[in-house]
């Protein structure tokens, strides 16, 4: 969609409107339901059809004072008359944290198999290193009646993926920590998703994989991220796509990064 397409959309909707635009596409993901919009709402069709947003209409959503919508908070200020750059408060995106839990789990396929140790990627209770064939699955969690797991495919809330029905019980000892220090699913306010990874690194400092996508004229492109850090209300990370120069010893290398703001994350 063209930037002139956008100008007339705006004059058109209230950016309450705007906001349910952008939890649909997945640029926000708010933790409740939206409260009332005060203009008409879009059909998914609709939503569907403005396509991935681009960084100018993120900082619109962002800046426009979405009021009462959760997931956005008015800014330091805005109660003692801060507008924004259309007449609003300015708001602040608070990332949303959610533990992740197999309810309503649906299985895309079916497997026999077994876990032996505890996550890697998640390392709390009830979550597993698993095997099936020749595939691993990480991580897997643990499911009512303790004779399945599920093992989340993509994003954790679409409640999708692999449930393996155990040849045998599950460990007694795992790897789970009292509180995990960093989640094992993230997305990010351009609606990039994030895994950890559990093999071999590029960075020691760079232990998430993510997959950012084409957005106008700027293709799909793979970066590596950082573990989230809390700034505020809102967490970032700082990801970076592999360099096209190799390391003096031959090995390779990311090339400089960006910050990104992150949306929701799972633990």
């Amino acid at each position: 969609m063209s930037k002139e397409e956008w100008v007339l959309l705006r004059a058109h909707r209230r950016l309450s409107v705007w906001a349910r635009a952008a939890v649909a596409t997945g640029a926000l993901v708010f933790s409740t339901a939206s409260a009332a919009l005060a203009a008409a709402p879009m059909s998914p069709a609709q939503v569907a059809a403005l396509g991935p947003l681009v960084p100018w209409q993120v900082q619109w959503l962002e800046t426009g004072g979405a009021s009462g919508v959760p997931g956005l908070i008015p800014s330091a200020g805005a109660s003692q008359g801060a507008q924004g750059a259309q007449g609003g408060a300015l708001m602040q995106l608070v990332t949303m944290v959610s533990t992740w839990t197999p309810a309503g789990f649906q299985a895309t396929q079916t497997v026999s198999g077994s876990c032996w140790t505890g996550s890697i990627a998640a390392p709390r209770a009830g979550a597993y290193r698993c095997t099936s064939g020749n595939g691993i699955f990480d991580p897997c969690f643990a499911m009512s009646g303790g004779q399945a797991v599920a093992c989340p495919s993509g994003n954790p809330g679409d409640e999708r993926g692999t449930v393996i029905h155990l040849t045998a019980a599950l460990p007694a000892g795992n790897t789970a920590q009292a509180t995990p220090k960093h989640p094992w699913y993230f997305t990010l306010l351009d609606q990039a998703a994030c895994g950890a990874m559990t093999g071999t690194l590029v960075s020691p400092d760079h232990t998430y994989d993510c997959l950012i996508p084409a957005t106008g004229t700027d293709p799909q492109q793979s970066v590596y991220c950082t573990a989230p850090a809390e700034d505020g209300q809102v967490y970032t990370v700082d990801c970076a796509p592999l360099s096209a120069e190799r390391a003096p010893n031959g090995a390779p290398q990311l090339a400089p990064g960006t910050t990104y703001k992150v949306t929701q994350m799972w633990t």
